[in-house]
Order: structure tokens, then C-alpha cells, then sequence
């Protein structure tokens, strides 16, 4: 012999055993979670009524003035992320419908809000014109 003593082995792991720095098996998923589309989708539609919605009132009040100035860039910079023909002219009337609805179903609430805002004994707001048509 050469006098030279063989070095100690590191300890094995047994088979099918994690590895050090590795989770148990099955303590992940096989995959992560996936993204739900159809509410992507629906996203991207009110998104295109939203836009739509602006250039409109950009519009009304011209795009020399500070207001027509900052919806023309958040067109610009929203319009972007919309593929083209992504917000379908149904898809836009969807999205009014819900909102109307939204607003329907809040109104009780806004209501008693604004009542219990009211100092005691004041008349009950009048309605805008706005809101009356």
C-alpha cells in the first residue's frame, strides 16, 4: 500500500429522495397557474369602449385644449396594448349593459350614503337634469 488512506465518502441519499435544495416530490404543481382569457377578453372590450368613450368627449372639447391634449396621449398610450379590431361593436355594447346594471344595483346604496351625509332635517337633494333624461 501506498500509504495513503481513502477519503470518507459523503453520505448517499437514498434513491428517490429529494436532493438537498430541492422540494418533495409532488409539493409543487406540474404546471402554474394559467391566466384566465375570457376575462382578458372581456378587459380588451371595455377597454375599446373606454377609448371610444374618449375620443368622443376629445371631440366635444377640441384636441388644441389641455383637456383634448391628455386624452389624445392616454388614446395613444392605451390604444397600443389593443390589437386592432380586438373591441367588436358588440363587445362595447356588452359592456355598457354591465355597466349600466352596476349602476342600477348601486344606486340603493349611493342613496343611502348621500342620506346619511345629510345634515338632520334637510331636504332631500334635487335630482340634475343630467341625471333626470
Amino acid at each position: 500500500m501506498s500509504g495513503t488512506q481513502p477519503s470518507a465518502a459523503a453520505p448517499a441519499t437514498p434513491p428517490g429522495a429529494p436532493q438537498p435544495g430541492q422540494p418533495p416530490i409532488g409539493s409543487s404543481p406540474a404546471t402554474g397557474p394559467s391566466q384566465n382569457l375570457g376575462k382578458m377578453a372581456q378587459g380588451i372590450q371595455a377597454a375599446g369602449a373606454l377609448l371610444k368613450g374618449m375620443a368622443m368627449v376629445m371631440a366635444m372639447v377640441g384636441p388644441e385644449t389641455p383637456l383634448g391634449q391628455s386624452l389624445n396621449k392616454a388614446i395613444a398610450d392605451v390604444g397600443k396594448n389593443i390589437p386592432p379590431g380586438a373591441a367588436s361593436p358588440q363587445g362595447e355594447q356588452n359592456f355598457m349593459k354591465q355597466m349600466a346594471l352596476r349602476h342600477t344595483q348601486m344606486a340603493p346604496q349611493q342613496a343611502a350614503v348621500a342620506g346619511a351625509q345629510r345634515p338632520p332635517g334637510a331636504p332631500p337633494p334635487t335630482p340634475s337634469p343630467a341625471m333626470a333624461a
